[in-house]
């Protein structure tokens, strides 16, 4: 994971819980894997900070989908997985003139 490098996507602000929530992608040499965070702080956190809190909790939300650490009682996240650049579309049926 060290070599990974990181991408912060969809950046929101939950106002009702008052969090940062995004979409984090970790890119490897193989894959790249997309994990949702979030991160409890006011409105006036400065973006880098937000970002950095977002970062770490999709860190430990991958580790334990992975299975490697316990995170408390919490449910494992769901980690979305890439999805294809290019997707088969069915073409729709003609209708019939009569």
């Amino acid at each position: 994971m060290n070599n990974a490098k990181v991408e912060v996507k969809n950046v929101s602000y939950n106002a009702a819980l008052q969090s940062f929530e995004a979409i984090v992608v970790f890119y490897t040499s193989s894959d790249s894997v997309r994990v949702p965070a979030s991160y409890a702080a006011s409105l006036g956190t400065e973006f880098k900070d937000a970002t950095r809190g977002l970062v770490d909790d999709a860190r430990r939300n991958r580790s334990v989908a992975r299975g490697s650490q316990p995170r408390g009682s919490y449910p494992a996240p769901h980690v979305i997985p890439r999805q294809s650049a290019t997707r088969h579309i069915e073409p729709a049926e003609t209708p019939q003139v009569f």
